[in-house]
């Protein structure tokens, strides 16, 4: 149901925002607002013209009460619900831009955090890279920048895994820099499996720096961070993600 010709409330609004109707009336048009989408967007539309009547000059009103000259241009009042109208969707067309703009710049101070937040760390995982052959490979030699890069040493299996992998310890400023290559033999293992590298302190203190998943057939290669100085390590693993040790590299190896 709409309002139109055949409408009987299609002039209601008006009134009804003005508070014009009768108590009967006033009911019987909020009835039919629940049925009518024209009727309730006219309702909307003026819901602004009671406040900005309220700002008509007193002098104005009492003139046009008293069928009075009042002190308007000719035709004024003719044309003052017309510009009153204006307004009050001029006032409506700023608050949805003030709100669009309000949520925009909201939704670029979330990107912009967590811009701030991806690059603020070192990475410690890395995705398996391809390799033609399931053996691992050693990572790139070289002294990093503190020229404290240790030999690239393969990590002992502790269980019967078809895991091999190799691991060199490099000091930095910041502590340690561990890079770790993983083999996952193809001929041997089933589906994919997630595994972590692992660093322990003297005290035991075991801190995971890096988690990947073996692909079979393909070589993982992946960088981890840790605080700890070589001399603080005593020992290097890749565990499974519930904490069982398959690979390690002993104490006195990290400090080789």
């Amino acid at each position: 149901m709409g309002s139109g010709p055949g409408d009987a409330f299609a002039t209601s609004a008006g009134p009804y925002v003005l508070g014009a109707l009768s108590p009967a009336e006033r009911g019987e048009f909020e009835e039919h607002l629940g049925a009518c989408a024209s009727c309730r967007a006219a309702v909307e539309e003026l819901a602004g013209l009671p406040g900005l009547l309220s700002r008509v000059p007193a002098d104005v009103v009492a003139a046009l009460e008293e069928d009075a000259p009042a002190p308007l241009p000719p035709r004024a009042p003719d044309t003052l619900l017309p510009r009153l109208l204006r307004e009050v969707r001029a006032r409506r067309r700023r608050r949805r831009l003030v709100l669009v703009g309000g949520a925009a710049a909201a939704c670029l101070a979330v990107l912009a955090g967590a811009a701030a937040l991806d690059g603020g760390g070192p990475v410690r995982t890395a995705l398996p890279a391809p390799s033609t052959s399931p053996a691992p490979s050693s990572p790139a030699g070289g002294a990093g920048a503190d020229g404290g890069a240790g030999p690239v040493q393969s990590m002992e299996p502790l269980v019967p895994v078809p895991l091999t992998a190799t691991a060199q310890l490099t000091q930095v400023a910041w502590g340690t820099r561990v890079d770790l290559v993983c083999a996952y033999a193809s001929d041997t293992a089933g589906r994919p499996y997630p595994y972590a590298l692992v660093v322990k302190d003297a005290q035991g203190h075991a801190e995971r720096i890096g988690t990947w998943t073996a692909v079979p057939g393909r070589d993982a290669r992946l960088s981890g961070a840790t605080s700890l100085t070589p001399e603080l390590i005593s020992a290097v693993e890749v565990q499974t993600l519930e904490g069982t040790a398959l690979l390690r590299l002993d104490e006195q190896d990290v400090r080789s």
